[in-house]
């Protein structure tokens, strides 16, 4: 997959929190990178994720494709 990213121009950036991550330490990873769209996936309460940050434009389900 990274491969086709990159051979289409598209910049990959993989970032991890484990799972475990509190919603302040996820505002903070959120500002540290500055992203324009946040997709919440591998959570058990994606619902409010945007009543955290200000980035979360919609919910996705996990295992399936969406465009950006």
């Amino acid at each position: 997959m990274v491969g086709a990213l990159e051979k289409a121009g598209v910049r990959f950036i993989h970032h991890h929190t484990s799972g475990h991550a509190s919603p302040a330490d996820l505002r903070r990873l959120e500002r540290a990178i500055a992203a324009d769209r946040l997709v919440p996936i591998h959570t058990d309460a994606p619902h409010l994720y945007a009543s955290h940050f200000d980035t979360v434009v919609g919910i996705e389900m996990e295992g399936t494709w969406w465009a950006v």
